[in-house]
């Protein structure tokens, strides 16, 4: 891959009701001595600067962003080299993506107020179908995107539960993505972890992860997500230990059971 070719990173963002108590939590918590708590204001600060980090370390990067609520996602930024892989990528200042990812989260929170789905989990399912339709249609323009090197990427950066009744559309997404070779990763902020996004970073050769101090949110983005699925084959990257097996059984499917793949 040429070095214009660039990486692709779709960032999935859940700003759902529970995302929001859960940062709330983490500011009213006592923290161990010398951590900082992950408080609103610095958890997008630092989810800001990872992203302009990474749209720096190589030109030709390819970036999107997009909200995860209970009514599904919502598109905050898009790169300009993102459209057409033949467009010369244009520089990206911390300052104007954050403008537009600001300006554009404000719009889609002021649009969800008094929308029943407002209270509701993120909508995982459909967000990684809408990330793979997007990653689907970029690698249709780039002939480059297809040759081996550095698989596209979807990081999801989650601080909610899962839900049962969303598990089959879950998995179909996440053996969509292992079978196109879209790698799915985490970064769980919660204070539980997500037997869902395990099973699809297991499934797709990604990475999970749930820092030990949300406060040093920023330091964890960089050292573990910044760096391509090809730069990391001369790494030594954290593994997921242990995946959880979990017996679901969907509520909205009777007499439906369903075995957590590992």
């Amino acid at each position: 891959m040429s070095e214009g070719d660039g990486r692709v990173l779709i960032l999935l963002l859940d700003t759902s009701r529970g995302m929001w108590d859960q940062l709330q939590d983490n500011e009213d918590s006592m923290q161990p001595q010398g951590a900082q708590a992950l408080s609103t204001a610095s958890f997008f600060q630092q989810i800001l600067l990872f992203l302009n980090t990474y749209l720096i370390l190589q030109e030709g990067n390819k970036a999107a962003v997009f909200a995860v609520d209970g009514s599904g996602s919502h598109l905050l930024h898009l790169t300009p080299s993102f459209a057409s892989s033949q467009a010369k990528p244009k520089q990206h200042s911390t300052q104007s993506v954050a403008e537009q990812i600001l300006q554009q989260l404000l719009q889609s929170m002021a649009a969800k107020n008094g929308n029943p789905d407002h209270d509701s989990p993120p909508c995982w399912s459909a967000a990684l179908s809408r990330a793979l339709c997007l990653i689907h249609k970029q690698q249709g323009t780039s002939a480059s995107s297809r040759a081996e090197g550095s698989k596209p990427r979807i990081l999801c950066i989650n601080g909610s539960p899962d839900v049962p009744a969303q598990y089959i559309a879950t998995m179909n997404a996440i053996f969509s993505a292992q079978r196109h070779g879209v790698v799915i990763e985490t970064c769980m902020v919660g204070t539980s972890d997500s037997a869902f996004l395990q099973q699809a970073a297991h499934i797709t050769e990604g990475l999970y992860l749930r820092p030990r101090r949300t406060g040093a949110l920023l330091q964890y983005l960089l050292t573990v997500f910044s760096a391509d699925t090809y730069t990391r084959s001369f790494m030594q990257m954290p593994k997921l230990t242990s995946t959880s097996h979990t017996l679901l059984k969907p509520s909205h499917i009777p007499h439906a059971v369903c075995f957590a793949i590992t």
